[in-house]
């Protein structure tokens, strides 16, 4: 289809479409070739329409999910527009045989789409992740930002990350049982600990979790630290290394607002 130029014609407006998004690779950078699109939605009759014509109320902004995926290129494919899509249009509209009044025989709006303006909007997720030293090894906060972008389509670059309260290398002592392990799953752990003394560590989680949020690919400068250690702190904080075991609990939630 062609261009609408006439911004008065309503019939036509779209009516239904797909939206096909290419991520682009080392052969086909800029996407404009063939192959590498996915049609990730497909909307028949988006902007419907009735007898006499097309109403204002039907043409206004409308919102549609898609198929997550990640892009760096999105493509939207008229498929009908008001005169072409709806059978109400098709054939003559009145008994005079002067007047032709079909649609998509007698007007040059049948070849014409006017779309104001697409915008694609990725998908707000949230979450939470507990990275207690276990959670560190098996590197959880970067599991996090994966099942993000799996499943919502999230694109690390825009997240923001927060490390919370918790236990930290001025106060979080470890052994070997601990560090041997993470050792293994962290290649810089070395920047992430202080020996102690023989076989003893001063682990600092929030520097390993942050290290690890980086190579997941967020911006360092997007990634915010309380810094508060919740043994150094027991006004505020209960610690089970600072007070034993019958110290209270503390709870987190996150959640999204509208």
């Amino acid at each position: 289809m062609r261009y609408d130029p006439d911004p008065q014609n309503r019939f036509s407006t779209l009516r239904s479409f797909e939206i096909w998004g290419c991520l682009g690779t080392v052969s086909n950078s800029d996407c404009s070739g063939t192959t590498g699109w996915v049609r990730i939605g497909r909307f028949l009759n988006a902007f419907a329409s009735d007898l006499p014509r097309p109403l204002m109320p039907n043409m206004l902004i409308k919102q549609f999910d898609v198929t997550a995926m990640n892009a760096d290129h999105l493509r939207l494919v008229v498929l009908d527009n008001a005169c072409t899509g709806n059978p109400l249009y098709h054939g003559e509209q009145d008994n005079d045989p002067a007047n032709d009044t079909d649609c998509v025989a007698a007007s040059e709006q049948g070849g014409n789409v006017r779309i104001a303006e697409l915008q694609a909007l990725r998908r707000r997720a949230v979450a939470a992740v507990h990275a207690g030293w276990r959670g560190t090894v098996r590197r959880i906060a970067e599991q996090a930002v994966g099942a993000l972008r799996e499943r919502y389509g999230t694109d690390p670059r825009d997240c923001v990350a927060a490390l919370g309260p918790g236990i930290r290398g001025c106060c979080y002592e470890v052994d070997a049982p601990v560090m041997e392990p993470l050792s293994r799953a962290l290649a810089d752990w070395g920047a992430c600990a202080s020996q102690r003394g023989a076989g003893r560590w001063l682990l600092d989680l929030a520097a390993a979790n942050r290290r690890m949020l980086e190579g997941a690919g967020l911006d360092p400068a997007a990634i915010h630290d309380a810094g508060l250690c919740t043994r150094c702190r027991p006004a505020l904080f209960y610690s089970h290394r600072g007070q034993g075991p019958t110290t209270g609990r503390m709870m987190n939630a996150i959640l999204l607002t509208a």
